[in-house]
């Protein structure tokens, strides 16, 4: 466990959470602040001290300091959570000795070759009576399984003795199975991600060639999970062609610095998670601060007082697919 401090420092420095956090542009000594709306002055450093710890200052008035007030400031955190939140994204992010100022006289390592996610050996493509099966467990369209079947994003394979359905897309970076008969694995788990996927890689993004590819100029629709993201296409289908693109992080976790200039300029709706612990809206306000620093414009969607035919807490988009006739109209004009 990452609890002194200097590990965390060695484990993830300032620079590489930065980049984490898809702010990798402002990692330099001279920047455009990403607290503070451009002037035509950067005023934003990354620095070491005599001691050759990272820190960072903006010279416009936002303060400088650590990791730990990095990340005050930017999620307006306490240093408790601050520190909470430094050891989680430390937690899953591999040994590195990044700093402002490239190593000398250090042999580059040689980079391991990126393995795709491991597949059931009957993986396959959904028939219709598994695309049916899906729409009724999940609450949707048989159009929306369809649609991600034609898009290269859904499969289905035999996984820990059950029948099961996986989201995955082109790009060979994230697979995730549930159940299809919407049970648990052991162990009380709703998902499984398959070996060598990166949970932080935002699934859609990449589609197969030889089913379609994407339409840069379609609004992006980006959700959590995998529920969320079969639910993000039954929306889209609901009111003629879809303008939308769905996307879906399967996790809480930042969206994976690589995937970022692919969102870079576009237009985002996010959908977040309405969880009781505020985990799903710290989410996305992370996505958003990411997507911002690429050029994107973000808006989100409240589902806070949404409740379902059956008088409901709506918890997530998918809840949505159960909302009242008035509530579901309403909602169904955002996605038109």
């Amino acid at each position: 466990m990452l609890n002194d401090i200097e590990q965390l420092r060695q484990r993830l420095p300032l620079p590489q959470l930065m980049q984490q956090l898809g702010l990798g542009a402002h990692v330099r000594k001279s920047a455009f602040c990403p607290f503070h709306e451009n002037t035509h002055t950067p005023a934003f450093s990354l620095y070491e001290d005599p001691k050759h710890r990272s820190r960072w200052k903006c010279h416009a008035g936002c303060g400088g300091g650590d990791e730990v007030e990095f990340l005050k400031k930017a999620f307006g955190l306490s240093t408790r959570d601050s520190l909470k939140r430094w050891r989680e994204l430390a937690s899953h992010t591999p040994q590195s000795s990044i700093r402002i100022t490239p190593l000398r006289n250090k042999a580059t390592p040689a980079k391991t070759p990126r393995q795709s996610p491991v597949h059931p050996v009957d993986a396959h493509r959904g028939s219709r009576a598994e695309l049916e099966a899906l729409a009724v467990l999940r609450g949707v369209s048989l159009c929306a399984t369809r649609v991600m079947d034609r898009q290269g994003l859904l499969t289905f394979g035999t996984f820990y003795g059950a029948s099961c359905w996986i989201v995955t897309d082109h790009s060979g970076r994230l697979s995730e199975a549930r159940r299809l008969d919407g049970e648990l694995f052991e162990g009380n788990r709703k998902v499984h991600s398959l070996k060598n996927s990166v949970k932080s890689w935002p699934l859609g993004l990449a589609l197969s060639p030889h089913f379609g590819t994407p339409n840069p100029s379609a609004q992006i629709l980006l959700t959590e999970g995998s529920g969320d993201f079969v639910a993000a296409f039954h929306f889209s289908l609901l009111k003629g062609p879809p303008k939308w693109q769905p996307v879906s992080v399967l996790g809480k976790s930042p969206i994976h610095a690589e995937a970022l200039p692919q969102f870079a300029n576009r237009s985002v709706l996010i959908a977040p998670h309405v969880d009781a612990d505020g985990g799903g809206l710290e989410a996305a306000t992370r996505w958003n601060m990411q997507l911002t620093s690429v050029g994107c414009r973000v808006r989100m969607i409240d589902l806070s007082d949404l409740r379902t035919r059956d008088n409901t807490q709506v918890k997530d988009l998918n809840d949505c697919v159960h909302l009242a006739a008035r509530d579901l109209a309403d909602l169904e004009e955002v996605f038109a």
